[in-house]
């Protein structure tokens, strides 16, 4: 059995590291949480792929124990994929996601790249405009994820009017205009706006 060891981690980590964990051959796979929100997304992977999931409460959190056996996921779950790589793409216009609380948007913005990074299916194109540019310049967590997305042969488009107004420089991607930006996000079939 492969353990996990999540706690302390925050959404999505968990899941991506069991994730990873079964696109690796596991099949039993036990993740140790803190958290209820954390149990019930591990119990979402395990039923999307078909599997099997106990909770277990230990010293500090929860024990998530996932077995799957060889089937593939039930053609339900097959129809919520989502389209071929490299189809759809981000366009990002701050440096938190959501509205409320900037601590937590941060957070959130970091996690949603992070997450973004570590999917099956990374956008074709990420284009940062006005606030935006600050997560491919100021912020590290978020530059990492850029950066990974990057190696992955993902567009990353960074607005140079926006950088030049901020007084920002190097960003990790390319720097690019309106022109193009609209252009990259015309031709993708879906867009995700932040």
């Amino acid at each position: 059995m492969k353990e996990i060891f999540a706690k302390g981690q925050t959404c999505p980590i968990p899941v991506i590291w069991t994730k990873n964990a079964y696109d690796q051959g596991e099949r039993h796979i036990r993740t140790e949480v803190d958290n209820a929100i954390a149990c019930e997304n591990l119990r979402r992977f395990a039923t999307h792929l078909g599997g099997h999931y106990d909770v277990e409460t230990i010293q500090g959190g929860f024990a998530v124990t996932l077995q799957f056996g060889d089937a593939v996921a039930c053609p339900a779950c097959e129809l919520m994929e989502l389209p071929t790589t490299g189809t759809h793409g981000v366009f990002c216009t701050k440096e938190v996601l959501g509205s409320g609380d900037d601590q937590l948007g941060a957070n959130l913005m970091a996690m949603f790249f992070y997450t973004l990074a570590a999917s099956d299916n990374p956008p074709a194109a990420i284009c940062l405009m006005n606030g935006g540019v600050w997560l491919a310049t100021e912020n590290d967590q978020v530059k990492a994820h850029l950066q990974t997305l990057l190696d992955r042969g993902v567009e990353v488009l960074v607005c140079g009017t926006c950088l030049n107004f901020f007084g920002l420089e190097n960003p990790v991607g390319q720097v690019s205009n309106m022109y193009e930006i609209v252009s990259k996000l015309e031709g993708c079939s879906k867009v995700m706006s932040l």
